[in-house]
């Protein structure tokens, strides 16, 4: 068998041919530049390479996007050097190596001997000392049983429960809890419910709904969620140069103890590029209803994440 990564873009590196991959042990890397777990994740990845970089080792990022906005290379380039990243990075806009590796979550690790043979698979965070362990067995190419693609996690001190699942907006992702769900392609005004259901999201005031985020059209429009989370990430990105948005916790500005670093003292968020903003972060579990309300400008809003644990969680992402 012989490992090829196919991309028309590549960062840190000249194109890798299969020649080039050769008799080396490779760590693949799928992720994307708005997963929450990914980002978590780089730290021990950089530790990773810089480790064994010198060595028989390549460690090959693949970026395939879960949003459109993400397949552009410079937004892609700004997370590589604000993170340090410089390891080999390939973009995987169509798929196709996300479709050869028959992948399913971001994040992803797959571990390749030096005979092209996937002998290992993590999917999620975590796992960095199994892979530390199984890359010095490669290294020393000593017999390594191969494990099937399965899901691993690390036992860690941490307290978790069960969080409010992913919520994706655009009417062929997401269903909001108004009565009249999503009006698509369309500008359409939006009558909040009375009560909107645990883990759901409604939404008041003027949107535009296309199939994977949802527009304000007017300042004061607001998207509304009932949650249960230790952590939110809301993926956005302004529609024109920036956007400002303000959010509320139980029609009370956000609390500094559970304030996201992407919202300011008056509980503001400034939007001005395309990624995951941190909403609420907190040291213990929340529950309530969440307001973020259009301030100034446009925005756009694909995804929210939750976290369920307190300090660092071995979850993964599903493109689902």
């Amino acid at each position: 068998m012989k490992l090829k990564i196919t991309s028309n873009k590549w960062f840190n590196s000249e194109p890798l041919s299969e020649k080039d991959l050769s008799g080396y042990v490779v760590l693949v890397n799928f992720w994307s530049f708005t997963c929450v777990n990914c980002s978590r994740s780089f730290p021990r990845m950089r530790e990773l390479w810089n480790k064994y970089k010198d060595q028989k080792f390549l460690m090959i990022g693949i970026h395939t996007p879960q949003f459109e906005f993400e397949k552009r290379p410079q937004c892609v380039k700004r997370k590589l050097i604000d993170n340090d990243m410089y390891w080999p990075i390939a973009l995987d806009n169509e798929y196709k190596n996300w479709k050869r590796f028959k992948n399913k979550y971001w994040p992803t690790n797959y571990l390749i001997n030096k005979n092209g043979e996937v002998v290992y698979c993590h999917i999620g965070e975590g796992g960095y000392a199994t892979l530390d362990k199984i890359i010095q067995e490669l290294l020393k190419m000593k017999k390594t049983k191969v494990k099937s693609p399965e899901m691993v996690t690390e036992r860690t001190n941490n307290i978790c429960f069960s969080a409010t699942p992913d919520i994706h907006f655009g009417y062929k992702k997401g269903i909001p809890a108004n009565a009249s769900g999503y009006v698509p392609d369309k500008d359409a005004l939006y009558k909040r419910p009375r009560i909107i259901p645990q883990n759901e999201m409604a939404l008041e005031g003027e949107f535009f709904s296309a199939p994977g985020c949802i527009q304000t059209q007017k300042v004061g429009s607001s998207i509304y969620l009932n949650f249960n989370a230790t952590e939110i990430d809301l993926v956005m990105e302004p529609f024109g140069k920036e956007a400002g948005a303000e959010v509320m916790f139980e029609g009370d500005p956000l609390p500094k103890e559970i304030r996201g670093e992407d919202v300011d003292d008056l509980g503001n968020i400034h939007i001005a590029g395309y990624r995951a903003y941190k909403i609420i972060k907190a040291d213990f579990p929340v529950s309530g209803v969440l307001k973020i309300r259009s301030k100034e400008g446009k925005f756009k809003a694909y995804d929210l994440t939750f976290s369920g644990c307190v300090g660092r969680c071995d979850v993964q992402s599903d493109p689902s």
